[in-house]
């Protein structure tokens, strides 16, 4: 391995690392929607599908309206703000439940499938037939229902014109109805004002006054015309008796276990005063006197005499006398209390029953006011009806009668559902959905994508940062290489391409943080490794050769890989390797590759049989080396597998330095965890990392 260094060759600049900080790629929340940018268009496309699907299967309803000019009272008695509220009620007048249910008659509504209508569909009939089709309710009642929903007034502006709006699933059907209120409405509003219709509303009114009277006087036979006041003033009395016999109650209680207590001790001084009247004052006197008179006859005739003796006797019937008292009225009180107490249950029951007879008679109140309610507005729109009776006699009709003045028009286009609208919500949908599924998945997922992350996981610093862009071919980077250096080598073309002036610029980085930038430091081995098997591995290697060779200083690189081969495979080597090498079957010129740029020489694994580098010592490939060179070179040896216990410990034990070669977006954390671990593990000298983006 001659190689000789051009006197006219200067070394690439020492170039220091800059801080991690400087090389980390742009993050945040965009960054990271932009990476995942196909879960958010697989989604959104996905939304939109479902939302156009929607748009298409949703049986679409259309909207047919006319419009009908009012012709309010033109009367003199009628006040403006009268007028103008007549005029406003309209609206409501013409979505009224009489309207629309003649509306349901004349058009036969309650035949029609849009309105409720049972289809005549073998479904149909085949539930029917298994009596397992549930019992239809008023037809008619759910055709109203259906249709007071499907109507919608207003009033045009400021301006008597009124708009009645029909929206069904067919056009012609909503044209049809809607005429068809438009032109009841103007037969029962001229009528109204021509008195054509007088006779007819006057039954009706009279009719609805007399059931309203026939329903508040079937409530009051019912409930008996009971007066809530009525009852809740018994209520207040009772609960006055409640509280008087529960006081009496506890009065008695207390009287009875003072009576308890004085019948255990009936000669006890401390008696209270409620219990000196009475029969017990006298036994007590009674008690007292013996008891005294005891006391003076011991005193005086002494104990033994016949008169004292006597005198203990009478004391001790007086006692007794005292105590069969004072149980006669403990028995008396308890039974009083006993009475009391049933008195106290008696009134709480009738209490209790007045609480619910005053709710009951509450909530009969409520609905008879109810009803009178009803009944008073029944007989004052009855009364005002035949007040205008009477004024239509002297009244002339409206000069400007109330007509339809648009009639309506099945609409082409349908008023629902709003495609646009719909088709929208299920793009933000699916953008919304499509960005949180992003942010779950970047969430979930390991791999890294941080320079600080990677420094972080592996503990070790990171050394440069290569960039994957284009490759050179050697007219360019020759050019290149003499505008860093002063020339060239002759030599075999290896056939790979050459990095780029980015790349290379990481390159000089890399170089200088592992001590082969410069012509004066002696020759070092650098152990080349990754995570995982990649080809960005040898690639750096060879770049890494090539950057360094170009400067001047003898490189060589060798195939460690006993697994992938990757570097034999990259440079397309069939030739012998570094096994022959080292067993003395080729020497090196005949095993290596030279770049005819640089100088830079690849040596193989071998031609068969890789496996048995590993059975080779570190000293034995380090000397096969140091023989077949002509100098010192700075050795590149390119492993795959830190694992690979059979390999790694004999590679790793040539090595003044191991760099690992990690993926931006490829390489998994815990796998790059358990790669420094094997390397820690076999005591490897681990420097740092280079990270590919």
């Amino acid at each position: 391995m001659n190689v000789q260094a051009d006197p006219g060759l200067r070394a690439p600049p020492a170039v220091v690392t800059p801080p991690a900080t400087a090389q980390r790629p742009p993050a945040g929340l965009l960054r990271i929607l932009r990476r995942r940018r196909w879960w958010i268009v697989g989604t959104t496309m996905v939304a939109l599908a479902a939302a156009v699907a929607l748009a298409e299967l949703v049986q679409p309803h259309y909207t047919a309206a006319t419009r009908i000019l009012y012709a309010p009272p033109a009367r003199a008695d009628v006040a403006r703000t009268e007028r103008e509220a007549a005029v406003e009620s309209q609206a409501l007048v013409l979505a009224a439940r009489g309207l629309l249910a003649r509306v349901v008659a004349e058009e036969k509504l309650a035949a029609h499938p849009a309105f409720g209508a049972r289809r005549a569909d073998l479904r149909t009939r085949l539930l029917a037939r298994l009596r397992l089709a549930r019992e239809p309710a008023d037809p008619a009642a759910k055709a109203l229902h259906i249709l007071e929903r499907s109507v919608a007034t207003r009033r045009i502006g400021d301006s008597l014109v009124f708009e009645v709006a029909v929206t069904t699933p067919e056009p012609a059907l909503s044209a049809r109805i809607a005429d068809a209120i438009a032109r009841l409405y103007v037969a029962e509003e001229a009528g109204r004002q021509a008195g054509d219709a007088g006779t007819g509303r006057g039954d009706a009114l009279r009719e609805r006054l007399r059931e309203a009277e026939a329903r508040i006087a079937q409530m009051r036979a019912e409930h008996n015309a009971t007066d809530p006041f009525v009852t809740e003033q018994m209520l207040r009395e009772a609960s006055a008796r409640l509280v008087a016999a529960r006081t009496r109650v506890a009065e008695l209680g207390q009287r009875l276990d003072r009576l308890r207590a004085l019948e255990r001790r009936p000669d006890a001084e401390d008696v209270p005063d409620t219990l000196q009247t009475g029969t017990l004052a006298p036994l007590r006197a009674a008690l007292a006197a013996a008891r005294a008179q005891a006391g003076e006859l011991s005193a005086r005739l002494g104990p033994r005499h016949p008169a004292v003796a006597s005198a203990e006797t009478e004391q001790r019937e007086a006692l007794e006398r005292l105590r069969r008292e004072v149980a006669r009225l403990a028995r008396a009180a308890a039974s009083e209390r006993d009475r009391a107490r049933a008195d106290e249950a008696a009134i709480a029951a009738e209490v209790e029953r007045l609480r619910a007879d005053g709710l009951a008679a509450s909530e009969a109140a409520a609905r008879l006011r109810e009803l009178e309610r009803d009944a008073a507005a029944a007989r004052a729109v009855h009364d005002a009806f035949l007040t205008r009776l009477r004024e239509r006699e002297t009244t002339p009709a409206p000069p400007t009668p109330t007509r339809v003045i648009a009639p309506a028009v099945a609409p082409a286009v349908p008023s629902s559902p709003p495609r646009l609208l719909v088709i929208a919500a299920g793009l933000l949908l699916g953008l919304g959905l499509g960005s949180g599924l992003a942010l779950l998945a970047e969430r979930l997922d390991d791999r890294l994508r941080e320079i600080d992350r990677f420094a972080a996981v592996a503990g070790v610093p990171v050394l440069a940062v290569l960039p994957d862009g284009r490759r050179l071919s050697a007219r360019r980077f020759g050019t290149l290489a003499r505008a860093e250096t002063r020339g060239g080598r002759a030599g075999r073309n290896l056939g790979i391409a050459y990095p780029s002036a980015e790349r290379l610029d990481a390159l000089y980085r890399l170089a200088s943080a592992l001590g082969i930038a410069e012509m004066g430091p002696a020759a070092r081995t650098v152990v080349f490794t990754s995570p995982e098997p990649t080809d960005e591995r040898p690639a750096c290697a060879i770049d890494l050769g090539l950057a360094v060779a170009a400067g001047g200083r003898a490189v060589v690189i060798v195939d460690a890989d006993t697994r992938g081969r990757q570097l034999s495979r990259l440079v397309g080597a069939q030739n012998a390797g570094i096994v022959e090498v080292i067993e003395g079957q080729a020497t090196l010129a005949d095993a290596a590759l030279s770049d005819h740029l640089t100088g830079l020489q690849v040596v193989p694994l071998a031609r068969a049989s890789a496996p048995r580098f590993a059975r080779f010592a570190p000293e034995r490939i380090r000397t096969a080396l140091a023989a077949a060179a002509d100098e010192p070179a700075d050795l590149l040896l390119d492993v795959s597998d830190p694992h690979d216990q059979s390999i790694a410990p004999s590679v790793l034990a040539l090595a003044d330095a191991v760099v690992v070669v990690v993926r931006n977006g490829v390489t998994h954390a815990e796998t790059l965890r358990r790669a420094m671990a094997a390397l820690r593990n076999a005591g490897a000298r681990v420097t740092g990392l280079v990270v590919v983006v």
